[in-house]
């Protein structure tokens, strides 16, 4: 079977994890905190096309203020807002708007302060599941099944800001018992995110 580095980086730090030591060891070099690590790779772990969703009220308010593509932008980007609005910015994991803020037509706006990208199965559902496997059981397949299981959505800060921290482990469970009873309408995003110019997904 043909090697795959990723998968191999992966299965090494699940390995690491196992020891308790929470260290890759190979002869004298050392690399720590493996669980950490492990979560940083799930978060930037390239899925397919078909696990991206945005909420309808995040699609709705990118077409007011914009007329791109909204998968080319991500985090800390800006884009140049098409028409003067109001909107409430957000800084970081504060629970409520720092201000509501007024634009004027041409003015950047930081993506992160109004969108936000969740991982609708949690990072620690997926990192429990990987931590599962086991022996003959933490192979390339078991492993890529898990991680083809990974669903992003964009949606708005305030939306997120109302969601439970509560996750099940599947798609399903999460959509109807955490998005759809907190009024967060999810809607697949495959064909505007197959449009998208950036690599770095």
């Amino acid at each position: 079977m043909e090697r795959d580095v990723c998968l191999d980086m992966i299965i090494s730090l699940i390995q690491a994890h196992e020891t308790g030591e929470d260290s890759v060891v190979s002869g004298p070099t050392c690399l720590r905190a493996a669980h950490y690590l492990l979560g940083q790779i799930v978060r930037q772990y390239s899925i397919p096309a078909e696990n991206r969703y945005i909420s309808s009220a995040a699609k709705a308010l990118w077409e007011k203020l914009s007329d791109e593509n909204i998968w080319e932008y991500v985090y800390v980007d800006k884009f140049v807002c098409k028409r003067d609005c109001v909107l409430p910015r957000f800084v970081g994991a504060e629970k409520k708007a720092r201000e509501t803020k007024a634009y004027k037509k041409g003015d950047k706006i930081e993506f992160k302060s109004v969108f936000h990208d969740e991982h609708i199965i949690s990072v620690q559902v997926i990192l429990q599941q990987l931590y599962a496997l086991k022996g003959k059981d933490l192979n390339y397949e078991n492993v890529r099944k898990i991680l083809d299981s990974i669903v992003i959505c964009r949606i708005l800060k305030e939306e997120d800001k109302r969601l439970p921290h509560k996750r099940y482990a599947t798609f399903e469970e999460n959509y109807e018992e955490i998005y759809k009873k907190n009024q967060v309408f999810l809607e697949c995003a495959a064909a505007e995110y197959l449009k998208k110019k950036r690599k770095d997904f």
